[in-house]
């Protein structure tokens, strides 16, 4: 039997391009940015459907999200796709259950007023438990929205959208999805790769995995919202001089609550394929001892 501490993982996020692709919805089923130019009514702020539409702003027409249009992420033993949860399994997810087949990820590209793509927006849903996730992000300003469905609320079939009756039940206000921390994961860029979810390809382009690559040591990311705390700043080059990861990536603390902690990274997922040398254990020991010096609690590593 594997354990599931030799599996290689990773939760860098790294960028190197993006491609984009979902079935568009009707217009009619978008959250206008330009809502407060008519004369619909403005939602109360800190609603549900307040956050809906400043994101709007800044990413363009929120699409209707559904579990029903996701893609199972595989879990698998020995190459072998199983349908129940196992002990162990070939790609482990980082957080949460490490081997539980329910889960699911869906992507939507996002759109302009007239529902000409934007190819610069993604929005990618993530559903496990029961629930229903969102992460919007404009690669080129690198606006990111996070949302969320209240628990027990609908995350397949007809999900509510910001047009429809319901939203406001079914979707957590920005207080609640704030609360949850999510710089905390998404410190580095809004998306995490890890073996386990990049097993899900773009099905437009088989060769590249269904979370965007966007992000390089440089590109801009911040949270949209009231109430978000921002991503970590990362560190200075004096703070990390001469350290060979933040050379081409930026820094990927884990936290606490992460099935692994940072030393147990032995690859990259994605078109670079670096190898584990003993000068990149030393410059993970100095990315552990700087996460260590964050306010955030974070595994120390090995």
């Amino acid at each position: 039997m594997r354990s599931l501490t030799k599996a290689s993982i990773t939760a860098l996020a790294i960028g190197l391009g993006l491609t984009v692709f979902s079935t568009l919805w009707p217009k009619e089923e978008y959250v206008s940015a330009k809502a407060e130019e008519t004369d619909t009514a403005i939602p109360e702020p800190g609603t549900a459907l307040y956050h809906a539409y400043q994101v709007a702003k800044e990413l363009g027409p929120i699409p209707k999200f559904t579990c029903s249009d996701a893609v199972v992420i595989p879990i698998t033993q020995n190459g072998v796709q199983v349908t129940e949860e196992v002990d162990w399994c070939d790609n482990p997810a980082v957080f949460g259950e490490p081997c539980d087949p329910t889960n699911r990820v869906g992507r939507y590209q996002g759109t302009y007023e007239n529902g000409d793509p934007r190819p610069e927006v993604i929005f990618l849903t993530f559903c496990r438990d029961g629930g229903l996730g969102v992460i919007g992000h404009n690669s080129e300003t690198g606006a990111t929205a996070f949302f969320s469905i209240e628990e027990g609320g609908r995350s397949y079939g007809d999900v509510p959208g910001p047009n429809d009756p319901g939203y406001e039940k079914n979707w957590q206000p920005p207080a609640v999805v704030a609360a949850d921390n999510c710089y905390k994961c998404h410190m580095a860029d809004p998306w995490l790769h890890t073996p386990w979810i990049d097993q899900v390809r773009n099905p437009e382009n088989p060769k590249e995995s269904i979370i965007p690559y966007t992000a390089d040591k440089t590109s801009p990311y911040y949270i949209l919202g009231d109430g978000f705390d921002q991503p970590l700043p990362q560190p200075a080059l004096d703070e990390l001089k001469g350290n060979s990861c933040i050379k081409c990536h930026r820094v990927q603390c884990i936290p606490e609550f992460f099935n692994y902690e940072l030393g147990d990274i032995t690859t990259l997922t994605g078109p670079l394929q670096l190898h584990y040398t003993d000068k990149m254990a030393d410059d993970l020991a100095a990315l552990n001892a700087w996460c260590k010096a964050q306010d955030i609690q974070y595994f120390s590593g090995k």
